[in-house]
């Protein structure tokens, strides 16, 4: 038997318009091209290529290449030997600021950074940046000490020259990247040289990589998305449901218009049901796509990149075929109103129970919530996993106590074996969203898993 509820507690709450308490109905049929892309036919191969880098650096030789430096804080004689820049670590945070940078004046995400260099004993190096004119060092030894950073790696330590690549930190653009920000250990007396740096940004990362599903952002709204290139066509054969219509955003991260077509073949016709040139980049289109016509058929449907130049990146964000709701019919086949199939769950961090009107504080603090708890069920004795965000979430949105679903520390990542309440969603033809305002509850800590659009805190902007 299943059981709904509508639930309060001091940090979750989880609201559905189902109505009482009775059985889930069967939820519309969905049918994700992501999860079929491995039977889908793509014409016109484009030869990858790996971009040459817009950023490596290193710290003699090519004029243009070379980085400046400066010494920032916990770092003692800090100099260019050899065509390294060497020094010892005095603190357990240490930073060196390398500057100037250009400013890319441009959306490209960072993908990845790569630092070639040799350390004195093992140790974690960091990474991070700002866009600033001048680097404030105690501020960012302040705001490192709250939030450390999140580009972070293990070196070894050794005199052999080794390159450590960092990526899966924050999202950062390359237009806000003015310095970048290197602490080389976190061990006081560590003796290490850097011989460079390389910063790859997404469009030179997917340029060198077939066609295929990975998770993209624009403007940080997150799709699962099938990237394409220019002159591609992407077909699916696929058996539609009654009611059909395909969801699906569109975009691209090139500055030339890139355009966007769907046509589906069926009934011994073909028709175009989805045209649209994106002229600006960095930004999702959305659309819904009537297929009514071809309800109930074998089809088969053609996703295809066109553009100017050859290989240009056209990215198909989340594009599913869904069943729409006959409320009318269903009515009359249950015998009683149609009911939505949408749950809402609001996590609100740091919420003190004891200062909640809802729970008897004598001021009038949450009278929504007291409706909600009053329309619903109230829990009065719930107790959080764990005493931060970064660890309690993950308990949430798996019923995994800290100890099983392993993610404790700060650059701790949800392991992809487990299973998130979202993903429980997905594989039952629910759509699943996310809106998330701080970086534990996104991409960073893997709890995207399981959402079709997951929208991070740059995209309330």
């Amino acid at each position: 038997m299943s059981h709904c509820r509508r639930v309060l507690i001091p940090v979750v709450v989880m609201a559905t318009s189902l109505g009482g308490c009775r059985e889930l109905p069967e939820a519309p049929r969905a049918i994700r091209l992501i999860d079929h892309f491995a039977s889908a036919v793509i014409e016109g191969t484009v030869a990858t290529e790996l971009l040459p880098s817009r950023s490596e650096w290193t710290f003699g030789g090519d004029a243009e290449r070379t980085l400046s430096w400066k010494k920032g804080l916990g770092i003692a004689s800090l100099a260019v030997r050899d065509g390294r820049l060497a020094g010892k670590t005095s603190a357990e945070f240490s930073v060196i600021d390398l500057e100037p940078i250009p400013t890319w004046g441009d959306h490209d995400v960072l993908h990845s950074v790569a630092v070639r260099m040799t350390l004195g004993s093992s140790a974690t190096l960091a990474v991070s940046f700002d866009g600033d004119e001048e680097v404030d060092f105690e501020k960012v030894a302040g705001q490192a000490k709250a939030l450390p950073w999140s580009l972070r790696s293990p070196v070894v330590m050794g005199d052999d020259l080794r390159t450590y690549t960092l990526s899966g930190g924050r999202t950062v653009l390359g237009s806000s990247i003015r310095h970048i920000l290197i602490s080389p250990s976190d061990v006081v007396g560590t003796e290490f040289a850097i011989e460079s740096v390389q910063l790859t940004f997404r469009k030179e990362h997917l340029a060198g990589i077939p066609t295929g599903v990975s998770w993209q952002g624009l403007d940080e709204i997150y799709h699962e998305t099938i990237v394409s290139r220019a002159p591609q066509v992407i077909t699916y054969e696929l058996d539609l449901p009654p009611r059909p219509w395909l969801d699906l955003s569109v975009g691209t991260v090139e500055e030339a218009p890139v355009g966007f077509q769907v046509v589906v073949r069926g009934a011994g016709r073909d028709r175009i049901v989805f045209k649209r040139t994106v002229t600006t980049p960095h930004r999702w289109s959305s659309a819904m796509v009537d297929l009514a016509e071809f309800a109930g058929r074998r089809v088969e449907i053609s996703m295809a990149v066109e553009a100017v130049a050859p290989g240009a990146l056209g990215f198909w964000g989340a594009p599913v075929v869904r069943q729409e709701v006959d409320a009318r019919k269903e009515s009359l086949s249950n015998n009683r109103e149609a009911r939505p199939r949408n749950l809402i769950m609001i996590v609100v961090d740091t919420l003190r129970k004891d200062h909640l009107s809802t729970y008897g504080y004598d001021r009038e603090t949450s009278p929504n919530l007291t409706v909600l708890a009053a329309q619903g069920a109230l829990f009065e004795d719930s107790i959080a996993q764990a005493t931060w965000t970064k660890a309690s979430m993950p308990a949430i949105l798996t019923s995994l106590y800290p100890d099983s679903h392993t993610v404790q520390e700060f650059d701790h990542r949800l392991p992809a074996s487990a299973t998130t309440l979202a993903e429980v969603f997905r594989d039952a033809g629910y759509a699943t969203l996310s809106l998330t305002s701080i970086l534990f509850v996104g991409q960073f800590t893997n709890l995207h898993q399981g959402f079709e659009q997951l929208h991070e805190s740059g995209s309330l902007d």
